[in-house]
């Protein structure tokens, strides 16, 4: 029994370290995008590139500030030829 444990943990530990290594790789994908936040629950920047925000908590509370400039730190994926981004955080600008 106590072998087993030994490997039991062994693995979870192995699993945690290996997890670590991806964090980087998580934290180099955020970007920062700074918009006006339209009636359509979507980020448009200055230039005009519209962003559509995820659905999740985050983008809940983004959608509320429609009419607000604000500067996002998200993910930015692409999905069915147009741009999502997962909040990770966000301010209102002034």
């Amino acid at each position: 029994m106590k072998r087993y444990q030994n490997a039991l943990v062994g693995i979870l530990c192995i699993a945690f370290l290996g997890m670590g290594t991806f964090a980087p790789v998580i934290a180099a994908d955020l970007t920062k995008i700074t918009g006006t936040v339209n009636d359509d629950g979507q980020l448009v920047e200055d230039s005009g590139q519209v962003y559509n925000i995820a659905d999740d908590d985050n983008g809940a509370q983004v959608m509320e500030l429609s009419g607000e400039k604000i500067e996002v730190e998200a993910m930015v994926e692409e999905e069915d030829g147009s741009r999502v981004i997962v909040i990770n955080a966000f301010k209102l600008l002034e």
